[in-house]
């Protein structure tokens, strides 16, 4: 079994190229909330959920 049921995670990369980036959507912001908000509700707990930062992904090119 794994330890956690769900696992979210927020793209908190930051670039110096000009390019699109998950920073400049306060994705850290966003990510400190939800995660603040799963320990309130008690779902951060064995068998719930986890907020985790992750790094790019290449999904803002996507976005149009």
């Amino acid at each position: 079994m794994f330890y956690y049921r769900y696992h979210v995670f927020f793209r908190t990369n930051q670039r110096t190229d000009g390019r699109q980036r998950c920073a400049q959507y306060n994705a850290s912001g966003l990510r400190d909330h939800l995660k603040q908000r799963t320990k309130e509700l008690g779902l951060a707990t064995p068998g719930g959920v986890r907020i985790n930062t992750a790094g790019c992904l290449d999904q803002c090119a996507e976005v149009r």
